[in-house]
């Protein structure tokens, strides 16, 4: 196998997992129903004195800061907020940010990777590789 097509596999595995770990992150953080099974589960609304709808209403206004990069200023009406705790959720943003933009860039060359692996497995060459490549890249 070629040193070429040896470092694009490595690069096409990096993206692809990359990838799928960015993806699983978004999906998880973005995932509203969780916060509501927990709302019942942890009896939040024990610890705070307003009702279900608007903790949520406050909810979503925390996810719509957090996941959009045009909201700039973190204001939840209803739950007052420390300096430190405010500080806290702007690096949250951040992360969030660092999360989708991984996606972006991993996204098109992880497509891509794919495509190339159906090709190859297509062609009979898969097992090939497999032994010559891939388990290469397992184990060093």
């Amino acid at each position: 196998m070629k040193k070429s097509q040896v470092w694009f596999e490595r690069l096409g595995i990096c993206c692809l997992f990359l990838t799928f770990i960015s993806l699983a992150i978004a999906l998880t953080i973005n995932a509203r129903f969780i916060y509501v099974i927990d709302i019942d589960y942890l009896n939040i609304l024990d610890f705070v004195h307003l009702s279900k709808e608007r903790l949520l209403e406050n909810y979503d206004q925390l996810m719509a800061f957090l996941n959009r990069p045009w909201i700039t200023e973190l204001n939840l009406p209803d739950l007052p907020m420390s300096s430190n705790g405010r500080a806290h959720f702007y690096d949250v943003k951040k992360l969030f940010m660092l999360d989708y933009g991984v996606l972006l860039v991993t996204l098109v060359p992880s497509v891509m990777f794919l495509h190339h692996l159906k090709k190859v497995y297509a062609s009979g060459v898969w097992f090939g590789r497999l032994n010559g490549g891939w388990l290469h890249l397992l184990f060093y």
